[in-house]
């Protein structure tokens, strides 16, 4: 056995991690390699016992080769390494670790070898939980030249587990800007801990930010209420005129908790003068049984009943007040007319009536509108016009982030 082959089978140690370990030949007879007796045979003896689990035995031996003196920096090497696969066999990480330290400041190994080792150290301050220590080894791995994924992720997962939030989300956010770049969708898992790692330092925008790239890739209903959540919730969203909105986006990203949620939507498009909205919401909460049983169905089909009669009022009336609103150049109320059409599904003549609104102008809310014209394109199928419109949208009060957030829903994969 060559000096190359000692080295080779401590890579195989550490690259087979810390909990399972081969029983490799590390040490042939003293004359094969030029081993001294007194330390050859010690090695060899306790080569055997390892083999036999009786790790304690092993390393009285390998004790015994190294007090013998005047040893060469082959001997030394050779007893370290049997040092740190017999500690390791044995469950003894501050030994292994000290064995392994002593190797590499010996000299000893180069190139492969020792990276391997740096890496094994590492992972062995891991299993002690000395975070500080397995940090500078998973430092120096990469420093020297390591480029095992995972060894990337234990780094950022040390710097968490330790509470260095702003370390751990430096890293992530390096390693899922390189993914992106690659045209790869980062995992899930990353964006997770991303996230962990911004509320752990009370970033809230930090954490909103990266909350809007998660539902891109992974739109699941826990993280859009989330979202919507802390979009509704920022100072100064103006919450009683965008409530309906809200629930707008609530539909569409499947957020709708309960026949609660119907309920409240379909009165508050009635109120707003939106019946035909208000009847398309009805009528999925019923179609998915969330209204219209149990203790609840008596008043669920008096709301139903009304918005019927409500719709057909207002379908009787719709193009007379499309014409007034017209004639008289009133912006805000060809808007409201032009997305009442929309709500029933009358999407050329909605659109045009608001666009129309928007040039006439005077509404009390600009932005209100372009939200709703986005929302009438994306209805309409119109995609390109909608993103063309939302992105104008720059109210400070809610709006901007409600079509951002229309933005997102319309560039979502679908929900697996």
């Amino acid at each position: 056995m060559t000096r190359a082959r000692l080295v080779s089978l401590a890579l195989l140690a550490a690259g087979l991690g810390i909990a399972s370990l081969p029983s490799p030949s590390l040490v042939p007879s003293a004359a094969a390699e030029g081993l001294r007796p007194e330390i050859g045979k010690p090695l060899e003896a306790a080569k055997e016992l390892v083999k036999k689990g009786n790790a304690k035995a092993a390393m009285e031996e390998i004790n015994k080769a190294a007090a013998v003196g005047n040893k060469t920096a082959f001997e030394n090497l050779t007893i370290e390494q049997m040092r740190a696969y017999v500690a390791q066999q044995a469950g003894d990480t501050a030994a292994a670790i000290k064995a392994y330290e002593a190797l590499i400041a010996a000299g000893g190994t180069e190139g492969k070898a020792q990276l391997s080792m740096v890496q094994t150290i590492a992972l062995l301050y891991l299993q002690e939980k000395d975070y500080p220590k397995a940090i500078s080894w998973l430092l120096r791995y990469r420093k020297d030249g390591g480029t095992d994924p995972a060894m990337r992720t234990q780094l950022i997962q040390t710097y968490f587990d330790s509470k260095d939030f702003a370390a751990a989300a430096k890293e992530q956010q390096d390693q899922i800007a390189g993914e992106e770049k690659a045209k790869e969708i980062p995992p899930e898992a990353q964006y997770q801990l991303l996230l962990n790692c911004f509320l752990g330092q009370n970033d809230s925008a930090s954490y909103v930010a990266v909350l809007e790239k998660v539902v891109l890739h992974y739109p699941k209903p826990e993280y859009w209420v989330d979202l919507l959540r802390r979009s509704s919730t920022k100072p100064g969203f103006a919450a009683s005129r965008l409530g309906l909105d809200l629930f707008r986006l609530k539909l569409a990203t499947g957020t709708m908790k309960n026949g609660d949620d119907y309920r409240e939507m379909t009165q508050t498009a009635l109120q707003e003068r939106f019946p035909g909205e208000a009847k398309d919401v009805i009528d999925k909460a019923f179609a998915a049984g969330l209204m219209g049983k149990d203790e609840k169905a008596v008043r669920d089909n008096k709301l139903r009943d009304l918005v019927m009669a409500t719709v057909g009022t207002d379908m009787a009336a719709i193009d007379v007040a499309a014409a007034t609103a017209t004639e008289a150049k009133d912006g805000q109320a060809m808007l409201n007319v032009g997305f009442d059409y929309v709500g029933y599904g009358q999407f050329d003549k909605g659109i045009k009536l608001m666009e129309d609104g928007i040039k006439a102008g005077g509404e009390k809310h600009p932005d209100d509108g372009k939200l709703h014209l986005g929302l009438a394109y994306l209805r309409a199928g119109q995609k390109p016009k909608a993103v063309q419109m939302l992105k104008t949208v720059e109210g400070t009060d809610g709006t901007s982030d409600l079509a951002r957030l229309w933005l997102l829903v319309n560039d979502a994969k679908p929900a697996s």
